[in-house]
């Protein structure tokens, strides 16, 4: 990393913490204790709709904070795996980082950017389909 670099800092990037918690509250699909189905869902379906936002919230985080614009943890660990004088030009970036943070959460937010991804992740993780 570059000198006084964050890639790191912390132990790791956090995005790790929330696809983490993605695998712990999608155990009770992949244990067969809960259905991921919610298409057609009723007040009695509770848990398994709750399980699911749980986990599908923090595989939206995890997906995000990967992407490499500053502040978030893509950005550090791309400057951590750049050489030296591609990580400082990398670096003056983040000046731009809340504008660049308004921008991907438009963009996120208007175009559905990241549906698809969310929906084979959420998938994956709970071992089931949840749609259909």
């Amino acid at each position: 990393p570059p000198p006084g670099g964050t890639a790191g800092r912390r132990g790791g990037p956090a995005g790790s913490a929330n696809f983490l918690l993605a695998l712990l509250f999608s155990l009770p699909f992949r244990l067969g204790a809960v259905e991921g189905r919610i298409e057609g869902a009723t007040l009695g379906d509770f848990v398994p709709v709750f399980l699911l936002f749980i986990v599908q919230v923090n595989l939206i985080l995890g997906v995000v904070n990967l992407v490499p614009v500053p502040p978030l943890d893509g950005y550090r660990i791309l400057v951590g795996l750049l050489p030296r004088e591609q990580a400082t030009a990398v670096m003056e970036l983040e000046r731009y980082g809340q504008a660049l943070i308004f921008a991907l959460v438009l963009l996120v937010l208007f175009t559905g950017l990241l549906g698809g991804a969310v929906h084979l992740l959420t998938n994956a993780f709970i071992g089931q389909e949840i749609y259909g």
